[in-house]
């Protein structure tokens, strides 16, 4: 005998309300408990050198948090340092996301690109 051809009903909910944009990458978004989403800030697509913060929210809630922002940051066409594509680590209290080059090294480094970052992690307790 096959199972039924039933789908489970899913409602959607919007989860945030503030202005800004809340970008999720197309990877392990959800905390390993389910409860959170991860996600980043840049305010448009593909974007990442101008991105502020790597956040989270509550998915029950719409808690935001800030999990991580650069000290320092530089605008223009020489943006620094660049984050964003926020993944939570499957096991673990960690967020890992794209990072490119801090202020302090653009004039070694340059500014941002996508052959010019790293990886970062930070923690998701916050």
């Amino acid at each position: 005998m096959s199972p039924p051809d039933v789908m489970p009903t899913v409602q959607e909910r919007r989860l945030t309300f503030s202005p800004k944009n809340h970008d999720l990458d197309n990877n392990e978004n959800f905390s390993p408990d389910g409860m959170w989403l991860c996600y980043d800030t840049r305010p448009a697509e593909n974007d990442l050198a101008h991105c502020r913060t790597i956040e989270k929210v509550n998915v029950e809630t719409g808690e935001e948090q800030v999990l991580y922002g650069p000290p320092v940051f530089f605008d223009g066409d020489r943006a620094a340092p660049g984050i964003g594509a926020a993944s939570f680590l499957p096991q673990g209290q960690g967020v890992v996301f794209i990072h490119g080059p801090p202020v302090e090294s653009l004039e070694e480094r340059g500014p941002y690109a996508k052959n010019n970052r790293c990886g970062a992690c930070v923690s998701s307790q916050g």
